[in-house]
């Protein structure tokens, strides 16, 4: 837990697990988010299908109900403003590498360092559970996102995948050494 204080007033801020009560509020951050850091990346038509609320918060609620240990919830003055899901490598050549599978948080909230304490809280999490590398897919395009890994010791490692969203938008692994 951080305490931090605002112009007078004490803020609290917490990270921790997530629960299934929080599913609306992730479902939420998850497709403005994705409005925002993939606009002109994914074609509008397509972005817009996949940030439907109703099929966001089904999704979430199964994984939430399937995966209690792999989403956690950073919280201001208790309202989550942003999450991020780890989880065991889904690449066959990085088996001893965990993953950071997504990041974001509300854009309401973008710039105010919080998902710096948010990062510096999962390569924690993911050392105590026994890796020292953790790797991540982010869109080629998206170079807010890059310098941002970058600045986490994050290191495109020459794999890249491409995704037909619309138009071809080519994904690219960064990895980091914890």
């Amino acid at each position: 837990m951080y305490r931090t204080y605002v112009r007078g007033r004490s803020m609290i801020e917490s990270i921790c697990l997530a629960t299934i009560q929080d599913v609306e509020r992730i479902a939420l951050i998850h497709t403005e988010s994705w409005k925002v850091a993939y606009k002109n990346i994914i074609p509008t038509d397509k972005l817009e299908e996949m940030t439907k609320i109703e099929p966001r918060t089904k999704m979430w609620a199964k994984l939430l109900t399937e995966y209690k240990d792999s989403t956690y919830v950073y919280k201001l003055n208790d309202e989550i403003i942003g999450y991020f899901t780890i989880g065991k490598s889904r690449d066959s050549d990085l088996q001893d590498a965990y993953e950071l599978i997504g990041i974001y948080f509300h854009p309401d909230f973008y710039g105010r360092g919080y998902g710096n304490k948010m990062m510096e809280f999962l390569m924690e999490n993911v050392k105590h559970r026994g890796f020292n590398k953790i790797f991540l897919w982010v869109f080629k395009e998206n170079e807010r996102a890059i310098r941002y890994y970058k600045k986490f010791g994050f290191e495109f490692d020459e794999n890249e995948k491409i995704h037909d969203l619309g138009r071809k938008v080519l994904e690219q692994r960064y990895l980091a050494y914890i």
